[in-house]
């Protein structure tokens, strides 16, 4: 079986899916891992906390958040792994959407701008918009357009939303009138000790929504201990989200009175009755499909469960449909047949991935 190619780029380096990774926590210091291409897995080297990264429509370029270091934006050229600054640059522009964005004070202070959660949106005549979660001078989400026309994209800010206090900005999805979702992962401002009750399941944010006419407003039945990445179903009326200090996962409604809510515990964290949970589930596929290679230690069934939507499992171990492959076994993610989502949502793949194609990962260190 072929193997799909793999690049990698670690924050000190960037691994290279086309899944854009779950924005997570500041990396730790420490010494560099080594940057060194092995087997099928290349590296890019030069990266300062990659936090998350996000495929320019085309997928000739990547874009890549700076989370340490001087901040900024990055685009990686998939082609050569060279990396450009897209922002602050000699290239990019400011323009401010004041009809959209009209309580943003200006752009963000280059000087200060850490980059964290990114999100674009398709536009027409390859020109896109790009959210990104900004750190630094402000707690904001800034938003650009990103011209893929040029030889190297162009990136021109457009406007703000600027948080409140005390949220703390990790993860967005855009919106396509300008708006957008985003999680409070830690509340700034906080002691120590508030990051410890996060980390043992304490509920301490949740997910806002912004838009013109209404600001920023909370995403009900959203709350939980440190919300991390979130994805949005195709017609916009279920949010998947990471929780970083539960170790769950967990999809809710949007615009549904009361809302509606399902989550999953990890096996690790969750005790005895998530493990009977998940016995239960791997029985009852076995039972479905007749096929026990696919269900065991897995939660891929109630993957499948949440997002409703008719597979199998197959003989890889993956959830198989047409329109996704879910992979969440580390070991199965070399397969033809695994797509390597990052596991908040088997939705978010369009497609299944060709052997030739490209993964991008981001691994800051």
């Amino acid at each position: 079986m072929k193997l799909i190619p793999l690049v990698v780029m670690v924050s000190a380096a960037v691994w290279v899916s086309t899944s854009p990774a779950i924005a997570q926590p500041p990396p730790q210091p420490g010494p560099p891992p080594p940057c060194v291409d092995a087997a099928d897995v290349k590296f890019v080297c030069g990266q300062q906390g990659p936090e998350d990264l996000v495929i320019v429509p085309g997928g000739a370029w990547v874009v890549t958040g700076v989370f340490g270091g001087a901040g900024g934006i990055n685009l990686l050229r998939v082609s050569d792994r060279t990396t450009t600054k897209a922002y602050p640059s000699a290239s990019a522009k400011d323009r401010l959407d004041a009809k959209t964005y009209d309580k943003c004070p200006g752009p963000p202070d280059a000087s200060k701008f850490t980059t964290h959660g990114l999100s674009i949106l398709p536009g027409r005549r390859n020109v896109h918009r790009l959210f990104v979660v900004g750190h630094g001078g402000r707690e904001a989400i800034e938003v650009f357009e990103l011209d893929a026309r040029p030889q190297i994209p162009v990136l021109t800010w457009i406007g703000c939303a600027v948080a409140a206090d005390p949220i703390g900005l990790n993860s967005v999805r855009g919106l396509p009138d300008g708006g957008f979702i985003a999680s409070n992962f830690l509340p700034r401002g906080g002691a120590p000790a508030a990051t410890q009750r996060m980390m043992t399941g304490e509920k301490n944010g949740e997910l806002w929504e912004w838009h013109t006419a209404s600001g920023w407003q909370k995403v009900p039945g959203s709350e939980a201990a440190g919300a991390n990445g979130l994805e949005m179903s195709n017609d916009g009326k279920t949010l998947y989200v990471a929780a970083w200090g539960s170790q769950s996962f967990f999809r809710v409604s949007r615009g549904k009175t009361p809302p509606t809510r399902d989550e999953i515990l990890d096996r690790r964290q969750s005790g005895s009755q998530d493990a009977d949970r998940e016995g239960s589930a791997e029985a009852a596929c076995r039972k479905r499909f007749r096929r026990r290679d696919g269900c065991r230690r897995s939660r891929q069934l109630v993957l499948d469960r949440l997002v409703r939507r008719r597979s199998h499992c197959d003989s890889a171990g993956a959830i198989d449909t047409r329109h996704y492959v879910c992979c969440l076994n580390p070991s199965l993610r070399t397969s033809a047949k695994c797509s390597a989502c990052r596991p908040v949502a088997c939705e978010i793949c369009s497609r299944q991935l060709k052997p030739s194609d490209t993964m991008i990962v981001s691994a800051s260190a």
